[in-house]
């Protein structure tokens, strides 16, 4: 009987030890399907425009913030704080989301920064961005924060032969079109139609002549300096056509989620008191003059360390 006992006792102490180890498993398992659950969920947050909204940061107490160092839109202090112009435009952005939300930044190239915008792994980039057709596709947009926009644009030159192919700026934004070295126009057309090909001409007669040959699609130019050469080609006319083809495409942006039109409201709203109250413009002044001191106390240091 003491036998069929230990025999009986045995039994159950090996199937308990079963039940507790399958028990184990089973938390071990559901533990590691929780946590799953809980990086993908997370994963999922970010990925989504109601985790961007002024609402969510203000509960996570952070707005995250992507930049580039530059010479005076984000830089260094010697102490090694942050400083600039947009670092100012970060601290007032956080401010009106709520009065303890503070601003991470971080810094990157422009693409790793888009690419982290459109993945949800920062709020918004601020990086004097201009408008683009590109970016307008893949994000929302707020309005200009920069104060002094040049309302000139760039007129675009084309056959007359073509004025029916040619009818917006679309049309050409993959196309070659040329300008003449050290104008304003080769940096508009880069900024504001990327995958065009920019064929620079040292004057305006040589882009006159790549565009009756055949060799261009278009001459972004301003009006005046396209008069004298006109008179002589009446086969080229002015397409209308302008870059940037909406005015309200000049000036630098803050790039968002595509969707996020609560945080833009705010953004713009921060935008349009810091603009109408000149603070814009005095950050900008601040951060060129800190910047400059900077550099001139490195360039001595440098200086001295060589004498040495």
């Amino acid at each position: 009987m003491k036998k069929l006992h230990c025999i009986l006792l045995s039994s159950l102490i090996a199937c308990s030890l079963c039940a507790c180890g399958q028990e184990s498993s089973n938390n071990n398992q559901s533990a590691q399907s929780d946590s799953s659950s809980n990086t993908n969920e997370s994963s999922t947050q970010k990925n989504s425009v109601s985790y961007h909204t002024p609402e969510a940061i203000k509960n996570r107490g952070e707005l995250i913030v992507g930049v580039r160092s530059g010479s005076y839109e984000f830089f260094k202090n010697e102490d090694g704080s942050e400083a600039g112009y947009e670092v100012d435009l970060s601290n007032a952005i956080a401010k009106n989301i709520g009065e303890n939300v503070k601003v991470k930044y971080v810094e990157s190239s422009v693409e790793n920064m888009l690419n982290s915008l459109a993945s949800g792994d920062i709020d918004i980039a601020l990086a004097s961005l201009e408008s683009s057709t590109e970016l307008k596709e893949r994000f929302t947009l707020s309005k200009s924060y920069w104060p002094w926009v040049d309302t000139g644009t760039a007129s675009l030159f084309i056959l007359n032969s073509n004025k029916e192919k040619y009818s917006s700026l679309n049309d050409l934004s993959k196309g070659k079109i040329a300008v003449v070295k050290g104008t304003l126009q080769a940096d508009t057309v880069k900024a504001y139609t990327p995958e065009a090909e920019l064929i620079v001409c040292n004057d305006v007669n040589e882009c006159v002549n790549k565009l009756t040959a055949g060799e261009v699609e278009a001459i972004a130019a301003e009006d005046s300096d396209m008069v004298e050469a006109l008179a002589n080609h009446s086969e080229i006319i002015n397409s209308t056509i302008t870059i940037p083809e909406n005015p309200e495409d000049q000036g630098l942006f803050i790039a968002m989620m595509k969707g996020g039109t609560e945080l833009k409201e705010l953004i713009n709203k921060t935008i349009d008191t810091n603009l109408e109250n000149g603070e814009l413009e005095n950050w900008i002044v601040k951060a060129w003059t800190d910047s400059m001191g900077l550099n001139v106390n490195e360039e001595t240091s440098q200086s001295q360390e060589e004498k040495k």
